[in-house]
């Protein structure tokens, strides 16, 4: 999958890329960073063991940070990251939320003022948990990206990144597309596949019922049977392709 993107003085930039590896959702995690100043916000949307964790994680080395302390905030819902990686190299606070158990407003309960949300950058997971807060913030400075499986192999992901003109026409902003094409390059150098084999019709594992190729929940006749499959792959009760990593388990405890 080539990255893309439209672009004028007020149109948001789309960026499309295909991450090979947890490393790569990471490295575009350090590169996206590169583009993002105290004060902006960056929406995650994606399903359990999309790579939220580790695009987060590639977020705070790129802001500077250690890292290695991000994990998903399960249960404490908001964590801050001040901690640089270099007691000599500047670095920009982040602060990770969780919004699974949110609703509505229920966010601006977590103590978001008091942590100074316009000195850091903030990545929110499950944005459409708090709805009605995303609503009132400046669309200027929010960035949503979003993290899909891909059918045909378990170790990659599409990611979407779309950018707010403000953000996309900053210096930094170009680094992020060089980053986004050079993955791409080497997932198509790398894969079997075409990215766009279109898809066949096919049976459901979990209904046994015929599934279109249009069906959004492809290959599983709907949502349910696609959180059966899910849960069946964390419980052990059988493996799909892939064992399940780290990130996946902590995707899932956040989604408990």
């Amino acid at each position: 999958m080539t990255s893309s993107s439209q672009s004028t003085n007020h149109t948001p930039r789309t960026i499309r890329v295909r991450s090979t590896s947890p490393a790569s959702t990471l490295d575009l995690g350090v590169a996206l960073a590169s583009a993002l100043n105290a004060g902006d916000i960056v929406l995650l949307h994606g399903e359990l063991g999309a790579g939220k964790t580790h695009l987060t994680r590639g977020l705070a080395q790129g802001l500077g940070l250690n890292a290695s302390s991000v994990s998903s905030p399960t249960f404490v819902l908001m964590a801050e990251h001040h901690t640089p990686a270099s007691p000599t190299n500047p670095s920009t606070p982040l602060i990770h939320i969780d919004a699974y158990r949110l609703l509505g407003d229920d966010l601006d309960e977590l103590g978001l003022a008091e942590a100074r949300p316009d000195q850091a950058v903030i990545v929110l997971e499950w944005p459409s948990r708090v709805q009605s807060w995303v609503d009132r913030q400046d669309p200027h400075r929010v960035v949503r990206v979003e993290l899909q499986h891909v059918v045909t192999n378990p170790d990659q992901r599409d990611i979407i990144i779309t950018l707010p003109a403000a953000i996309a026409t900053r210096p930094h902003a170009a680094g992020l597309l060089a980053q986004a094409n050079l993955q791409s390059a080497n997932a198509r150098a790398n894969n079997d596949e075409p990215d766009d084999k279109p898809r066949a019709w096919t049976t459901c594992p979990i209904t046994k019922k015929p599934v279109a190729p249009d069906c959004p929940t492809w290959p599983f006749a709907n949502e349910k049977a696609r959180l059966a499959d899910l849960n069946r792959w964390f419980t052990g009760d059988y493996r799909i392709s892939r064992e399940a990593t780290q990130d996946d388990l902590d995707e899932l405890h956040g989604s408990a």
